[in-house]
């Protein structure tokens, strides 16, 4: 099977908050979030292994720090701010109600511009 690119897993992310896909179990802001973390994600990994080469030990929160510092061009600090905000929106807390589609959407906004540098 082929793995999504970035921009097939944020058309799905898009399909989920324009009610095109059906979701059963999470909300679909919820579910449109996890999709775009993970072309943000899969963006941050491209980027860092266009620079440095192979990053397959590293996690996430690694990459970020290098990414803010190493790519000059702000793409960095935009997948920072897209990966943290998709991350609160992802998880599923008692106290806290589901994330806004609005605020989905700006965040695959965010993904979408850091994918145009990449």
């Amino acid at each position: 099977m082929n793995t999504p690119t970035p921009d097939d897993l944020l058309d799905r992310a898009r399909e989920l908050l324009d009610h095109k896909r059906e979701v059963t179990g999470w909300s679909a802001p919820r579910m449109a979030a996890l999709l775009a973390r993970r072309a943000a994600e899969t963006l941050l990994r491209t980027a860092c292994e266009r620079r440095y080469g192979s990053v397959s030990g590293a996690n996430n929160r690694a990459l970020l720090i290098i990414a803010v510092r190493v790519l000059d061009d702000g793409t960095g600090v935009l997948l920072e701010r897209a990966w943290y905000g998709l991350s609160r929106a992802c998880h599923r807390h008692a106290f806290e109600l589901a994330p806004q589609e609005s605020e989905v959407r700006e965040l695959i906004g965010l993904v979408e511009r850091a994918g145009d540098h990449i």
